[in-house]
């Protein structure tokens, strides 16, 4: 929207799924499908306005608030859905190719993937397989409540080892912890590993 007639380059290091790269650090160079109404929405679902700086508050009670760029009727995936066997991502993608039907803002958009969560599911599932392990490649999990994703893929890989002894699960994305009133310490990816420890205590006691 501030330069929408110069050529825009993002360099992008996702940490998100690559068919969501508009959610990476909020998409500021991609286009916006949320609306003014959904972020309404929210405010009043959450009662979150009184909470809010004055100035924050009254710029989203602005009755002539514009619209972010973006077909706000239309939902695609950033890219199309991206097999986990053999397949090389894009690298490059213009909007020529991957926004017809979007804002104007955005027809000289390029967006250069430099390295992705594709590339080390890639390089791990490679030096697994030369170690010989069986490797396997699970993301269903991502976005998940930590305990849940913990279950999930202890229990996806006792499996898969009951056929295949020496294996190699694999699983990336992100799980979400819900805090309370006295979270202490730590982040979500330790909270993770020590709800896999517990449920692994489990397998042990049962073998």
């Amino acid at each position: 929207m501030a330069a929408p007639e110069a050529a825009k380059v993002s360099l992008l290091l996702p940490d998100v799924p690559l068919r969501s790269l508009d959610a990476l650090s909020s998409g500021p160079t991609s286009p916006d499908h949320s609306t003014i109404a959904e972020v309404r929405e929210l405010l009043a679902k959450y009662d979150l306005a009184p909470k809010l700086p004055p100035s924050i508050r009254a710029f989203f009670e602005r009755e002539d608030l514009p619209e972010s760029p973006g077909n706000k009727g239309w939902h695609p995936p950033f890219l199309p859905r991206i097999p986990w066997t053999g397949t090389q991502p894009m690298r490059k993608v213009t909007a020529a190719v991957t926004m017809s039907g979007e804002d104007e803002a955005f027809r000289d958009s390029v967006f250069e993937i430099l390295l992705s969560s594709h590339d080390l599911v890639e390089n791990a599932r490679a030096l697994a397989e030369k170690a010989g392990y069986y490797t396997a490649v699970d993301n269903s999990c991502d976005d998940w409540d930590y305990a849940d994703a913990a279950r999930y893929l202890l229990e996806r890989f006792h499996a898969l080892r009951a056929v295949h002894p020496r294996l190699c699960l694999i699983s990336v994305g992100e799980v979400t912890v819900t805090l309370n009133r006295t979270p202490g310490a730590g982040g979500r990816n330790q909270q993770f590993v020590m709800a896999c420890a517990l449920e692994l205590e489990k397998y042990v006691a049962n073998a």
